[in-house]
């Protein structure tokens, strides 16, 4: 194999290995990008998460209170019911 065959080997390696490299950064910007994307989807989905949950906890402390207010006010009647049943039966006597 002569000197010129060997350097036209040579050129072609080169221009194949270009070729690769090439092609491996497009593989690795697409995997990048790819990557950025799915971490921001990530943050985007926890945010929506935080805020949901948020959301619950706050209408939870709310129910919990008009429970509590609720229970007071049976407590209430209950007292009313009791002292005019009480009035009733003093009437009835």
């Amino acid at each position: 194999m002569s000197v010129e065959e060997r350097l036209g080997l040579v050129e072609n390696a080169i221009v194949v290995m270009k070729d690769l490299l090439v092609s491996h950064n497009d593989r690795l910007e697409n995997y990048l990008f790819a990557l950025e994307n799915e971490r921001r989807e990530r943050e985007e989905s926890r945010r929506d998460f935080d805020f949901k949950l948020n959301a619950l906890i706050d209408a939870q402390i709310k129910n919990e209170s008009e429970i509590a207010e609720v229970k007071e006010s049976i407590i209430e009647l209950r007292e009313a019911s009791k002292s005019q049943l009480g009035r009733i039966e003093r009437l009835e006597n």
